[in-house]
């Protein structure tokens, strides 16, 4: 498989969400946990972020 020169492999073939500290959804497979942290450290592969917050249907804000 080529890749053209401005696309990038990163960890998972996926972006994680940006917002997670805010949201009170634990079970999100976008959420980026320790596990994902040292495996994209392992594998020495760049991640992926976006904020999901306005479309993703399960983010529910922390209350405070």
């Amino acid at each position: 498989m080529t890749y053209k020169e401005n696309e990038m492999m990163c960890y998972r073939d996926m972006s994680f969400c940006s917002d997670q500290d805010q949201c009170a959804t634990s079970k999100c497979n976008r959420r980026f946990t320790d596990d994902d942290r040292n495996k994209a450290m392992n594998f020495d592969m760049p991640v992926a972020w976006m904020s999901f917050k306005a479309t993703c249907g399960k983010y529910e804000e922390v209350l405070k």
